[in-house]
């Protein structure tokens, strides 16, 4: 699945044309996020560097493991979720 996925943006990219629900995609994404919050902020720069390690490792530029596949979403997670988040906690006495 992650093959076919990096083919086909390997071929939207080469044909220099995103089709317009692609784009639309990734705006809808971006909407999403609430840059106004430091969670918003959090949220979007995973969502960044999640898409960013599918790329690399997809079309072929970065060998990985699956274990280094794994710890390198996990490190895009423990720098990304707050700690209060992670435990659950909100409202004002959260921490971030």
């Amino acid at each position: 699945m992650n093959a076919k996925a990096a083919s086909l943006l390997a071929a939207l990219l080469q044909a220099n044309k995103q089709p317009g629900w692609f784009s639309e995609w990734y705006s809808r994404k971006f909407q999403a996020f609430d840059a106004s919050t430091d969670e918003g902020h959090r949220a979007r720069l995973g969502f960044l560097a999640a898409e960013g390690t599918f790329m690399l490792r997809s079309l072929g530029l970065v060998e990985m493991s699956e274990a280094q596949w794994r710890e390198a979403f996990d490190d895009i997670e423990d720098a990304t979720v707050s700690p209060a988040s992670a435990l659950g906690v909100s409202g004002p006495d959260a921490t971030s």
